[in-house]
């Protein structure tokens, strides 16, 4: 895949946040309202072919992002948080294996 991720507070295509696993070794925290923009990005080596738990926690305007239980990212999003919506997965360029998902309070 060209990026793969799991999405929380999704509300249509292109509106939600997603931790993202890209194929040029970078893990990233997006947001996409209005265009999607980057919130935080580290480099992140990851294989193909390997299960890593994706976990996003999101209260109010902070999003917490983790791998393998590592948090990679945790951020407040003061500019027009998205408080509400589904949670999905994402794939650019390829495809993307899942077990289950689960959705739970924090």
């Amino acid at each position: 895949a060209g990026a793969c991720g799991l999405a929380a507070r999704v509300q249509g295509l292109a509106r939600y946040y997603a931790l993202m696993l890209g194929a040029d070794g970078r893990a990233r925290l997006v947001k996409a309202l209005d265009g999607e923009r980057t919130l935080a990005e580290r480099e992140y080596a990851w294989e193909l072919e390997r299960g890593y738990a994706l976990e996003l926690r999101v209260a109010g305007a902070r999003v917490q992002a983790l791998v393998d239980g590592e948090l990679l990212f945790d951020v407040v999003d003061d500019d027009r948080p998205l408080l509400g919506g589904a949670v999905g997965l994402i794939c650019r360029e390829g495809n993307l294996t899942s077990g289950p998902v689960a959705v739970a309070p924090l």
